[in-house]
């Protein structure tokens, strides 16, 4: 709050900030200008989109008894770190010291060079994004409680708002897609979507198609297509065999007329992982 005196007046100005709840859809990160930086995509019981930021240092353990030594090895190593004082203990009832370094590619990098010398290192196979979930003790849904802005491809955008647990229940907004394309899959001829908020069918014709929009190219009906499917901006894209036929299909289509391939909410290009072995899904 800000205070201004005149006179014998004093006016205090709040600004007073009201936790809004919200579930995480999808946690990943992000790395930005040489730091690691949370992001946490979601939907909020207002029904709007979100994306939540958050500067976060990884880290991982070693038995305190190591840590001169550690500092040592590490030093060695010319990534930069910390070293810092834990209340925690080892399995061993022994204190451990935290490290604490820049980015998520750092810790195996150093805990290999402490186990070269014979330094045990804890937790530090834990995954980044869900550590610090862990520590906050969030486990999908969450409040959060600060300033934030309208993004591009989200509705509300939160820069290290406060964030608590909650037991808040989602509606998350789901929608099929599928595609008909011509026998040998080089020709793309109609799309829809369909599910929460849209029930869309597209095709490429020269003459109107009863309960369908339609359009002259392939490429004129991509535009339309992304642009509906941002428009919705579900939570869930579903469908029959929709990795490894739909999507990608529609990713090589729009490659070929350079179109950007940007289904999420991010911003970025959006990425498919195409498995082929029997053993593994994409």
């Amino acid at each position: 709050f800000k205070v201004f005196a005149h006179f014998k007046y004093c006016y205090v100005l709040t600004k007073i900030m009201i936790a809004t709840r919200g579930f995480i859809v999808y946690p990943t990160y992000r790395i930005e200008d040489d730091k690691a930086r949370i992001h946490l995509f979601g939907r909020l019981e207002t029904g709007e989109s979100f994306l939540s930021i958050h500067d976060v240092k990884p880290y991982f353990f070693v038995a305190k008894s190591f840590e001169k030594k550690a500092k040592a090895v590490l030093a060695s190593t010319g990534k930069l770190f910390e070293i810092k004082s834990s209340k925690l203990k080892n399995f061993s009832d022994k204190p451990v010291s935290k490290i604490l370094t820049i980015t998520p590619k750092d810790v195996p990098e150093l805990r290999r060079a402490l186990e070269d010398e014979s330094i045990p290192c804890f937790e530090a196979d834990i995954r980044f994004v869900y550590r610090a979930l862990m520590d906050w003790g969030i486990k999908g849904s969450l409040s959060l409680e600060g300033d934030y802005h309208k993004g591009e491809f989200v509705d509300r955008v939160y820069e290290n708002p406060t964030l608590t647990p909650s037991d808040w229940i989602p509606t998350l907004k789901t929608v099929a897609l599928d595609i008909e394309t011509s026998g040998r899959h080089n020709e793309l001829y109609a799309m829809s979507l369909y599910g929460d908020g849209v029930s869309k069918a597209l095709i490429i014709s020269s003459k109107p198609v009863k309960n369908a929009e339609y359009y002259p190219d392939e490429k004129s009906m991509l535009v339309a297509f992304v642009k509906a499917l941002q428009e919705v901006d579900p939570d869930i894209i579903t469908g029959w065999n929709v990795l490894d036929f739909d999507l990608a299909i529609i990713k090589k289509k729009m490659e070929q007329y350079k179109l950007p391939f940007i289904l999420g909410r991010s911003g970025e290009l959006s990425t498919l992982n195409i498995s082929r072995g029997f053993m593994r899904d994409s």
